[in-house]
């Protein structure tokens, strides 16, 4: 079953993409959501981590990064 654009929220996939890939959007919905000023912010989409070749890894839609601080969105 399809959406029509306009009945889109932040937590479909697209329109969470689209809020998130735009770093000024991004850091309003951060700093709405986190109560909190952000300065800088660097964002990655789909971050993939792996810290040992023995353990599964994880995939982040998307990295928010500033610079004593980060953001995380696992799927």
């Amino acid at each position: 079953m399809s959406k029509s654009f306009k009945d889109l929220t932040i937590k479909d996939a697209f329109m969470f993409a689209a809020v998130m890939v735009d770093p000024d959007q991004c850091r309003l919905f951060l700093e709405m959501v986190l109560g909190m000023d952000i300065v800088d912010l660097h964002v990655v989409t789909e971050k993939t981590m792996v810290y040992h070749p023995q353990y599964h890894g994880i995939r982040l839609d998307v990295l928010a990064e500033e610079e004593r601080r980060t953001a995380m969105k696992r799927q």
